[in-house]
């Protein structure tokens, strides 16, 4: 934990990292990810196990690449003002549920190489900015081979990419 600075981790078994004001990133993490910046990028190059990141004013990008496909490989990924990008294998077992808080106009803001079904504007959705009624948020889900380990993708003024790897 620091309270202004970047966390840079190698390798490690398992990581819990806070900062303030800072980037977190791994080159590789073989077990569980939590981390959470107030103001700075997360990058994960290569997680084996869960993730859950959030910041408050930065992007959020992640590389899973499982040991164990079938283990627990849920992602909880939230950015304030920032973009969320995530990397998952073709093979994986998945629900995704996306969504933008605060889409830009005519952009599209939720990027897939798998098939998604957007959900009507609606159902209320809480991101880190309150809904209002000049802004509609955009709402995406998938079933990956069926469906299995959660992944939830939010920001709430930013872009969400989701790449097969």
């Amino acid at each position: 934990m620091t309270n202004a600075g970047d966390i840079s981790i190698g390798d490690a078994a398992r990581i819990n990292a806070k900062t303030a004001g800072g980037s977190i990133t791994s080159r590789h993490v073989r077990g569980p990810f939590q981390g959470h910046t107030e103001s700075g990028d997360i990058r994960l190059d290569s997680a084996a196990a869960w993730v859950e990141a959030s910041t408050g004013a930065g992007n959020i990008v992640v590389h899973l690449v499982p040991e164990n496909i079938d283990g627990d490989l849920h992602m909880d990924l939230q950015a304030g003002i920032g973009d969320v990008t995530v990397y998952v294998p073709a093979r994986l077992k998945a629900t995704i549920d996306a969504t933008v808080q605060r889409p830009a106009f005519l952009a599209q803001q939720i990027i897939s190489d798998f098939p998604m079904s957007g959900i009507a504007p609606g159902r209320p959705v809480q991101g880190l900015i309150p809904n209002n009624r000049f802004y509609s948020p955009t709402h995406s889900q998938s079933l990956l081979n069926g469906g299995g380990n959660k992944i939830t993708l939010r920001t709430s003024l930013g872009k969400i990419t989701i790449r097969r790897q």
